[in-house]
């Protein structure tokens, strides 16, 4: 073995455990811790229109991440602008599972009467309690989509 290629080699594999601690390093910085808790989220809506509340709680189970309903409630109740329905419905799912990097994205057609209501309703963690994204519903030919944002709803008392 020639030595510059006897000096390169440790040379080379030094430069490779700095890139791999790099890469690593930049998958953790895109990571958003996702607090479990109690949600409350409200689409992006003029200030006189009216709109369905979100309402839903992030629970950790073995490790994972996922929105369930909120105690009390009878379902995972997603951010409305209700601009393509007059339905107050839940989705029909019992959990929505929570990427590592903290989005999520779910879609389900809810039946509604002798129809159905599509939704397509997607998010991601900015901070450990604020969430935002966006969320699609199609309803008899309508289809609206709005950005929406929330937050972990603190007890009072």
């Amino acid at each position: 073995m020639s030595r510059l290629l006897r000096r390169s080699i440790p040379l080379a594999l030094a430069l490779l455990a700095v890139c791999s601690l790099s890469a690593a390093s930049a998958n953790a910085a895109g990571v958003k811790k996702v607090s479990p808790g109690d949600y409350q989220a409200s689409p992006v809506v003029p200030t006189d229109q009216d709109y369905s509340v979100g309402l839903f709680s992030v629970e950790k189970k073995k490790g994972v991440r996922q929105i369930v309903r909120t105690d009390g409630y009878l379902g995972i109740y997603y951010p409305d602008s209700n601009e393509c329905d007059d339905f107050d419905l839940p989705l029909a799912t019992e959990a929505v599972p929570i990427a590592s990097t903290g989005r999520f994205k779910w879609t389900e057609k809810t039946p509604v009467e002798d129809t159905f209501v599509q939704v397509t309703w997607k998010g991601r963690w900015v901070k450990p309690g604020v969430v935002s994204g966006s969320i699609t519903i199609k309803h008899e030919g309508c289809t609206a989509t709005r950005k929406w944002g929330g937050g972990k709803v603190t007890a009072t008392g």
